[in-house]
């Protein structure tokens, strides 16, 4: 995930969100939290905060840019509720920018379809709502790429790792990608696919594909530790122009505070995901798509925004997919950062299934442009 090309700052009051000097939203608003009634992403807003008890709780307004009055923060989503809308254990009410997530977005397998183009090539087309700054979703780049290798794979051989090379930024539009099969033996097949966008690769990306195969040694996948409850986490709004426009695709659940770019004191992150308007079955592509959802954990040390992104970027699949859970399910996602110098991080995460399963890892190598003090 880049954040590079959306300027900004974090405004950080008693609440932390990111924001820059936007219109406020006016309203009436419905926060829940315990065990204080609470507002989040207060800098958004301009109106009344309400418990559901009807009490008013206080106001919150943007002026030039920071907060007037500000309720501390509470991991819990923050919704503009029509007058005719009561309290129900939840704010009925859309998030901001999309009435329907996903309902009128192109779905993830329409965006990573792949049209035979000639022999060992094949053509794409990414649309703008899958762009992250100043290039295209990572996930997206890399489904692409999967898509033309998939056909080339003989059948019963299922993705067990890749390797991906971020040679430059993809803008929106057409793409080529040339792909082969390197080497294919008794149960492994090696494969390489080159994603261009004109005469520029843009990745380059190898996979191994290999079939299962009984042997004397077998060691359980690390379990998930403890999670916190859905219920309260903060729910990650797509707000055009302000967050990158591929979030829309996904619906995040935070289960941290130690955002992108707020000087947090430990360069981690938490949380569940799944695709948005659950328009498509977590196959190989998909689970790309929501490691890569993620800020790199290494953002959360940055004082102010500034651009990152991946050069790098292995993910070795140790949980079999078939049989996966359905959509509508959370997968949890776990960001840690094991060393940043130079301005590269060593990054590496971990995703669960929603039954609580490792299903894969990931590694990168992060490009890091914040300022030093």
């Amino acid at each position: 995930m880049d954040f590079s090309g959306h300027a900004g700052r974090w405004v950080s009051g008693g609440c932390r969100t990111y924001g820059r000097a936007l219109p406020p939203i006016r309203g009436n608003f419905i926060v829940a939290g315990a065990p204080e009634w609470r507002v989040l992403e207060s800098v958004l807003l301009e109106g009344s905060i309400t418990a559901p008890t009807g009490a008013a709780i206080g106001r919150v307004r943007l002026i030039g840019g920071s907060l007037a009055s500000v309720l501390s923060c509470v991991r819990a989503p923050v919704a503009p509720c029509g007058p005719s809308e009561r309290w129900g254990g939840a704010c009925q009410c859309s998030r901001y920018g999309s009435p329907e997530v996903g309902s009128a977005l192109s779905g993830f397998n329409e965006t990573v379809a792949v049209a035979e183009a000639g022999a060992h090539t094949w053509t794409a087309e990414i649309a703008e709502s899958w762009s992250q700054g100043r290039a295209i979703f990572g996930g997206a780049i890399t489904g692409i790429a999967l898509r033309a290798l998939d056909r080339l794979v003989p059948e019963g051989r299922a993705l067990r790792s890749v390797l991906v090379d971020f040679t430059g930024p993809a803008e929106p539009g057409a793409f080529r990608i040339d792909a082969r099969v390197l080497r294919s033996g008794g149960s492994l097949s090696q494969a390489e696919a080159r994603v261009f966008q004109g005469d520029r690769v843009v990745a380059v990306m190898l996979a191994a594909y290999g079939a299962p195969r009984r042997t004397g040694v077998a060691w359980p996948a690390r379990k998930r530790g403890d999670v916190p409850a859905l219920d309260g986490l903060m729910a990650f709004p797509y707000i055009p122009g302000v967050t990158p426009s591929f979030t829309q695709h996904f619906d995040y659940r935070w289960a941290t505070e130690r955002l992108p770019f707020t000087g947090a004191d430990r360069p981690d992150v938490d949380g569940f995901v799944r695709p948005a308007g659950g328009d498509a079955s977590v196959d190989a592509a998909m689970l790309l798509a929501l490691v890569d959802a993620w800020p790199a954990p290494v953002l959360s040390l940055f004082r102010g925004v500034a651009p990152a992104s991946t050069v790098t970027w292995m993910v070795n699949i140790v949980g079999p997919l078939d049989g996966a859970p359905p959509t509508d399910g959370f997968w949890w996602f776990e960001g840690r950062t094991n060393a940043s110098a130079g301005g590269y991080a060593d990054v590496e995460g971990c995703i669960f299934d929603p039954l609580g399963r490792l299903v894969a890892t990931s590694k990168q190598l992060v490009a890091e442009f914040s300022k030093p003090d």
